[in-house]
């Protein structure tokens, strides 16, 4: 099935407040807080996926908050003070505080996985002679790797801990019998310069989104989205090869372009055009995965 959707503008803006300030908030709160908790739906996925518990997620927001706060402040000319952070951000105002000092939060946020994993390879009943962990017996109440996860934490099951680390791959369960694979979980998106670049397109895409949803009029930015769901599995590779020579060759074309009118670029001269400067931003992504792992990403 083809799906082509390109971003429409909003309409069901709120016109008027009927009786108060109150009434106005009663409606647009819970409105706001469903747009939210949709727009971050794949952030909460992303979590998951490199299992980072909600401890860090909340540190992680504040943080952002208070930059997003300092940033907008600046930018009007205005005083940065931890009172005016707090009223802005929500954040309260002894972390406001230690954020423009430069105090980052340091929480302990191991999750009961890693703890069990901590221990498993530290306690010297569940290691071999070379101190290495060894593989323990797993499948009932009274089985090894049971006793393991009620020694280091009560009020979670064994089969959830155990199921939570074949997930993140650290350990392997066989006849039985469960066997650590690696000694603790390191994400693969750990890397600074790496969460810029993913943060900087997000950024521009929901900029773009917001502003086509904002607008007065029509849209003002292009965000169009094409997808198909029905293509057999052998023709991955194939498709893969396509779009990445497409969009390189779409991208040389819109540089090609674009580059005649920016004043660093420009063969011509644009001194006459002395009313501010814009930036132009073109991003592209193509994804190829099987309906079934798409799937969470697209109810």
């Amino acid at each position: 099935m083809l799906a082509w959707e390109t971003f429409p503008c909003y309409s069901g803006k709120v016109t008027s407040c009927i009786s108060s300030v109150t009434t106005c908030f009663n409606w647009v709160l819970p409105a706001m807080r469903r747009f939210l908790s949709i727009l971050l739906a794949p952030v909460a996925r992303f979590c998951v996926r490199h299992g980072v518990l909600l401890p860090e997620v909340i540190d992680a927001l504040k943080m952002a908050l208070l930059e997003a706060g300092v940033d907008h402040l600046k930018h009007s000319g205005e005083r940065v003070t931890t009172s005016r952070l707090s009223v802005m951000t929500g954040v309260h105002r002894k972390d406001g505080s230690k954020f423009l000092k430069g105090i980052t939060p340091q929480r302990d946020t191991i999750s009961p996985s890693i703890k069990v994993l901590g221990c498993w390879h530290t306690k010297k009943r569940y290691l071999q002679p070379d101190g290495k962990p060894r593989t323990l017996s797993v499948g009932s109440e009274e089985s090894e790797f049971a006793s393991l996860v009620r020694s280091v934490i009560a009020d979670i099951h064994p089969h959830s801990i155990l199921c939570e680390l074949e997930r993140l791959e650290l350990v392997k369960v066989v006849n039985n019998e469960v066997a650590p694979l690696k000694s603790t979980f390191i994400s693969a998106m750990d890397d600074e310069n790496t969460a810029r670049i993913i943060a900087r397109d997000v950024g521009e895409l929901l900029s773009t989104a917001e502003e086509n949803v904002c607008a007065k009029g029509p849209p003002p930015h292009h965000h169009t989205t094409t997808s198909f769901d029905n293509i057999p599995l052998e023709f991955e590779a194939e498709l893969r090869k396509w779009i990445n020579q497409e969009s390189g060759a779409l991208h040389k074309k819109i540089r090609d372009h674009v580059a005649q009118y920016d004043r660093d670029l420009s063969e011509r001269s644009l001194a006459e055009y002395k009313n501010g400067t814009v930036r132009f931003t073109f991003g592209s992504f193509g994804r190829i995965c099987t309906v079934e792992d798409n799937q969470d990403e697209t109810e």
